[in-house]
């Protein structure tokens, strides 16, 4: 109501009419309740848009939507800058104060359309880029993840195992093995042979159990319990079974473990005929050899034969075993496969120094963090309520990607899991909380507008003009950078370098779309925390900005450039210059907000296979997440520009 008064005020003053004429209380009431109040521009001419933007929001009907403060309105008006003064004056802005520079900024129309239209523009290019450059439009699949499934359950039935399991599991992934052994050996690797070939280098991993399924370990750095591979929960149990097929439905392993306690069977001489029917193989064409590799399931019986891939002159290596008379174990082998449960020993310092070298670093980090936080907190420095609304959403959204990426079974794993993800989401809660409120105050007492709108946004004023501005010029700026990558890949391919796989867990469904979605979200906070975490320490270091971001620019590029020793190096690095500098630059000039807008939306599109087919059974996917992107820019857009008209000012 304050708010609602000084714009009645401010109203009368610059105009000299009251917002309401009405000679009683009553009237008065009903004419604020049925009129619409004239712009202050239609009674004084040549009045500043700005002026007259502050006073028709502290005059607008729903509370939510008026400026938070009298301060915010003084910092909208001309020539208000209260962050400005504060640090002429050499004091540190209270975080109320950077809420308020930030508090209806919006965007000039004309640079917002500018920006939209780029972006889509952008959008769409990568998209038709990243179609040249796509293993997956190249492959021409035909069967989806779940016909795959299927096609497995029947080589399993086929095969004389027909009970019905409790539980099942499947995924699709690239063979990393292979495609690093093809790129590295064929001189140059003609990828359209390779992907057309075999080995198809797409697999679907399928496991079925008599038992439920209930994960033990954690599979990445989100630490989200409960998700299920292809070796988790290991395959001891009896009667588990692990299949790989290939994207034809073609046999490529097979694993059955056999129960642990039965009644002796004589060893027989098994029918290898159906395993090599489904391997898509002919007998006729393979010469005996001594086994070499042996198997997690019990056998009596072992056997090898080698040849080449059919259709290829790679050489191919097949192993089977089985027990009495029954197959448990079944491989098709290339010179790409080696044991996994024969990992090399390290003995040398040579090969923990890297490990050793970043876990001193990270200890470092967290101990500058709690000695920083723990300092902050003493002096009651910072600002604990936007720390507590950061904790509280990577809580939050550590808990929903439990939800989606969970494997849920009737059973007392499941709650053990919840009880895990509980944990896990406190951690990364409390670390970003930790991290935060190490952080902020110095960030505001020397580079306050770089919190403007990430604090507006952890206010909950997610509608404000400024956090649509950076959400769109985050938008923009992963836009550029993936339409660069795309054409870096194009290059880097006519020099023989790998194709774009992406990451084929976007196929899989809702499911684990959603939780990609989630993962991205809570990575891209995180990443854009602790780079603005080293530009800030670089800008205090040598005390000009430039200088910071150059050497931001030349330290993350330097370890792109030594990562590479292929052809493809000075593409990669190229690239990656650019790709830091445009960080740099966005950090430097509109601070967190925009950069983890732009991790999320890089990540998200770079990871995408898109088709042109509209029958391709992943079409939907690419274009879902194309049009999800397209219609949140054009959200960022509209709040971007505040109250501003779009079609009235574009006709005047």
């Amino acid at each position: 109501s304050d708010i609602y008064s000084l714009g009645l005020v401010l109203y009368e003053i610059l105009t000299g009419k009251r917002a309401f004429e009405s000679d009683t209380l009553a009237g008065l009431q009903r004419v604020r309740e049925e009129k619409t109040i004239t712009n202050p521009s239609s009674f004084v001419k040549d009045l500043d848009p700005r002026v007259e933007r502050i006073i028709m929001r502290c005059l607008e009907p729903d509370p939510a939507n008026r400026p938070s403060s009298a301060l915010a309105v003084a910092a909208a008006l001309p020539g208000g800058d209260p962050l400005g003064e504060a640090l002429a004056a050499g004091d540190t802005p209270s975080p109320e104060m950077i809420k308020a520079a930030g508090e209806g900024v919006a965007l000039k129309l004309r640079t917002g359309v500018a920006i939209l239209a780029a972006s889509i523009a952008g959008l769409l290019l990568q998209a038709g880029l990243g179609r040249h450059v796509s293993a997956l439009e190249r492959m021409r699949l035909d069967y989806s993840p779940e016909i795959l499934a299927q096609k497995a359950r029947e080589i399993i039935q086929h095969l004389g195992y027909t009970e019905r399991p409790a539980d099942e599991w499947h995924r699709i992934d690239f063979d990393s093995g292979f495609l690093n052994y093809a790129e590295s050996h064929d001189h140059p690797p003609h990828w359209n042979e390779i992907l057309a070939s075999r080995p198809a280098p797409l697999v679907l991993f399928y496991r079925q159990s008599p038992y439920p399924l209930s994960a033990a370990e954690f599979h990445d750095d989100k630490l989200t319990p409960g998700q299920v591979m292809f070796e988790d929960p290991p395959v001891v149990m009896s009667g588990m079974i692990n299949v790989e097929i290939d994207a034809e439905g073609r046999l490529l392993r097979f694993l059955a473990i056999p129960p642990q306690f039965s009644s002796p069977a004589q060893p027989s001489d098994p029918d290898w005929g159906p395993l090599f029917a489904a391997a898509g193989l002919d007998p006729g064409q393979f010469q005996p050899a001594q086994p070499e590799w042996t198997f997690l399931a019990a056998s009596d019986v072992r056997q090898a034969w080698t040849g080449v891939w059919p259709g290829s002159k790679r050489a191919l290596r097949v192993e089977a075993a089985a027990l009495g008379g029954k197959p448990v174990a079944f491989a098709l082998l290339g010179p790409w496969n080696t044991p996994s449960r024969m990992p090399p020993r390290v003995e040398n310092l040579r090969a923990v120094a890297s490990p050793l070298i970043i876990s001193v670093i990270v200890l470092c980090m967290i101990g500058v963090v709690i000695f920083l936080a723990r300092r902050n907190l003493r002096h009651a420095r910072s600002d604990r309520a936007s720390a507590f609304r950061l904790a509280t959403f990577i809580f939050s959204t550590q808990m929903v990607l439990w939800i989606f990426r969970e494997h849920f079974t009737v059973t007392i794993g499941t709650l053990g899991d919840f009880m895990i993800a509980v944990a896990t989401s406190v951690f990364w809660g409390a670390a970003l909380w930790l991290l935060y409120i190490a952080l902020e105050p110095y960030a505001r007492r020397h580079w306050p507008h770089s919190l403007i709108s990430s604090t507006t946004a952890l206010g909950g004023h997610l509608r404000d003009p400024i956090v649509g501005r950076d959400i769109l010029i985050g938008i923009a700026l992963a836009t550029a950078a993936t339409v660069g990558d795309r054409l870096v890949d194009m290059l880097a391919q006519s020099q023989g370098a790998s194709l774009d796989f992406g990451d084929v867990s976007y196929l899989m469904g809702f499911r684990s779309t959603m939780g990609n979605f989630l993962a991205e979200i809570n990575a891209s906070i995180r990443t854009a925390l602790l780079f603005f975490l080293m530009l800030f320490v670089l800008r205090v270091i040598f005390r000009r900005q430039w200088i910071a971001g150059a050497v931001f620019t030349a330290v993350m590029t330097a370890q792109v450039f030594f990562r590479y020793r292929s052809a493809v190096a000075v593409y990669e690095t190229t690239e990656s210059a650019i790709l830091y500098s445009l960080i740099s630059v966005c950090l430097l000039r509109f601070g967190v907000l925009p950069l983890a807008a732009a991790f999320f939306f890089l990540d998200t599109m770079s990871n995408i296979q898109y088709t042109f087919n509209t029958s391709a059974w992943y079409f939907g996917m690419g274009a879902g997440v194309l049009a999800a992107t397209c219609a949140i820019a054009v959200w960022a857009f509209r709040i971007s520009i505040g109250p501003q008209e779009l079609w009235k000012d574009e006709l005047g």
